[in-house]
């Protein structure tokens, strides 16, 4: 995991595409990358995890996911 929001974090798997590195790259483009992901994260089960977090998918995750718990990694 990097020390980046959990949306850089799950978007990341997605990065040989092209629009999806474009997404990354763009803050401007967050919320568009928010819908585009989460269906993987509902698929993962941490969508409603995440959506209660004060910061949704802003919310940072810290070096190597610290800030999680173990089952939240």
């Amino acid at each position: 995991m990097f020390n980046d929001t959990a949306l850089y974090n799950i978007a990341y798997g997605g990065v040989k595409d092209p629009e999806i590195k474009a997404m990354c790259d763009d803050p401007d483009r967050n919320e568009e990358l928010e819908k585009f992901i989460t269906p993987a994260s509902k698929r993962a089960q941490i969508h409603q995890y995440i959506d209660q977090k004060n910061d949704r998918y802003a919310t940072k995750v810290g070096e190597r996911g610290l800030k999680l718990s173990g089952g939240e990694k």
